[in-house]
């Protein structure tokens, strides 16, 4: 196999961070090879300097079953000899690969299409008999016979990140290893927890420990940035929505930690090595733990103890509150300074 093409079509930081694992799995076993990953454009500074990455080529997340045909010949003309397809029942790219004849299909699906991939895995993730990152490996294993125990999330920065990053510290007073990342929001991909909670968490460890907060987020997070700031004071620097992924990851490796919900900082954090607190706000945070926590990075989690009526373990509706509410300040904080004492 020299020519290879790994479908990621989610539009989620997290969810692209997930597969890098299987981008370094493919060019240890199979040294020489050309990749091309397929994600969606918002998501290529993702992997724009992944040394396991030799194309990028853009999708949709969904596209339209009038664009399969269009969809095939765009994989056929990149005259591949294996695509792995990422997502679970991975539907039009799983038929566009079928119609290109691509010699080797591999997938993970229980649906009519599964028939189209010539190597299947068929394993649900909705029973997380393993962690996502997991999911992406073992496609890899299925058709290369290898496995490597030293894999991990990477995210290769910007030659400037670094520098751009101890400058912005800098010029807010922070100083490396004396502070921690405190992300309030989560893009969506999970419920949020309340920001005067965070503050409540934050107000505690900055005066207990000394450390400053760093809070982080997109532009379209800043007002939560605010309500935290606004209670800390000295204690809080906002950069909310003014550093770019790589400034923001270059900052997350020299915090302590980082205090989030379940959402792609997590993952970002995983990549820098930064040990971290999650906040689970939904009903299956067993099920959620088991697949995407901070992948071979030291971690705590704190999970609701009470669920909105028709809530379960198997789904949260992501409406109510009990949840939301059940997740008291102060467990945070003690798990906050369980994982101080085990990370020293």
């Amino acid at each position: 196999m020299k020519r290879i093409l790994v479908v990621r079509q989610e539009n989620k930081l997290g969810d692209v961070l997930l597969t890098t694992p299987a981008f370094e799995h493919l060019k240890r076993s199979l040294p020489g090879c050309h990749i091309t990953a397929m994600i969606q454009r918002d998501q290529q500074p993702v992997l724009r300097y992944n040394p396991y990455v030799d194309a990028m080529w853009h999708t949709e997340h969904i596209p339209p079953a009038s664009q399969l045909l269009v969809l095939a010949r765009q994989i056929r003309s990149g005259r591949f000899d294996a695509v792995f397809l990422m997502k679970y029942n991975s539907a039009m790219h799983t038929i566009a690969s079928w119609l290109a004849r691509v010699p080797i299909r591999a997938g993970n699906a229980h649906k009519y299409y599964a028939r189209m991939l010539t190597h299947n895995l068929r394993d649900d993730p909705s029973q997380a008999t393993t962690h996502a990152v997991e999911y992406g490996t073992r496609k890899v294993q299925l058709v290369t016979a290898t496995w490597y125990d030293d894999l991990r999330i990477r995210l290769f920065l910007s030659p400037t990140a670094r520098e751009s990053a101890q400058q912005i510290l800098t010029e807010s007073g922070v100083r490396n290893g004396q502070y921690f990342c405190l992300h309030p929001g989560t893009g969506g991909s999970s419920h949020r927890w309340y920001p005067e909670r965070y503050a409540e968490v934050a107000d505690v460890v900055t005066r207990e420990t000394g450390l400053r907060a760093v809070v982080t987020g997109t532009r379209g997070e800043q007002e939560l940035a605010q309500v935290i700031c606004s209670r800390l004071g000295e204690r809080a620097v906002d950069l909310a929505g003014k550093t770019n992924l790589y400034e923001t990851a270059a900052i997350v490796e020299g915090a302590r930690f980082v205090l989030s919900g379940d959402t792609g900082i997590v993952h970002v954090a995983a990549a820098m090595a930064t040990p971290c607190v999650v906040v689970h706000t939904v009903s299956e945070y067993e099920h959620l733990i088991k697949l995407f926590h901070p992948y071979k990075t030291p971690y705590r989690t704190v999970h609701p103890e009470a669920f909105c009526p028709g809530c379960t373990p198997q789904r949260c509706h992501k409406q109510g509150e009990v949840c939301l509410r059940s997740i008291e300040a102060q467990r945070v904080v003690e798990a906050t300074y369980d994982l101080l004492r085990a990370t020293g």
